[in-house]
């Protein structure tokens, strides 16, 4: 599983506004980068694209700020991921026709357990729900998120 440091910071900005939706009011860049360690200026760059992903909304003015544009529970990490980045990469044999050139990926057991191992990691994060990580980080008795 191969996921950049776009995605990376995508989720854990989507579940910051997660945690924090029940505050009712829109988070600051600067609280977005303290409370998940993704620098400022690329968090500039970043939030309008989750927002135009469907994921943030903002608020301009002095309480202005981001904030989840749809509920936790509407969100997979699948969901961002492929938004940040079309996808986790795939092992060299699996992806896609050919095998990545594999000469022996017409009849591998490798390919098939790589193809496999795939199929599973997406369903484990089209299953996750950022509703889900916020409850089961409340659940741990940890309030706050900081990295």
């Amino acid at each position: 599983m191969n996921i950049g440091t776009k995605a990376a910071y995508a989720t854990r900005t989507v579940f910051f506004l997660a945690l924090h939706a029940r505050d009712d009011r829109p988070a600051r860049i600067s609280e977005i980068s303290e409370g998940t360690g993704v620098p400022a200026n690329y968090l500039a760059h970043l939030l309008p694209e989750l927002k135009k992903a469907g994921f943030a909304r903002s608020r301009r003015g002095a309480t202005g700020g981001y904030a989840l544009a749809r509920q936790a529970s509407s969100i997979s990490v699948a969901e961002v991921i492929e938004a940040m980045q079309g996808g986790c990469s795939e092992t060299p044999c699996s992806a896609g026709e050919g095998g990545g050139g594999c000469p022996m990926v017409a009849n591998c057991a490798l390919e098939k357990l790589w193809r496999s191992l795939n199929e599973a990691q997406q369903k484990s994060l089209q299953a996750a729900t950022f509703e889900d990580l916020v409850n089961q980080q409340l659940g741990a008795g940890r309030g706050s998120y900081t990295i």
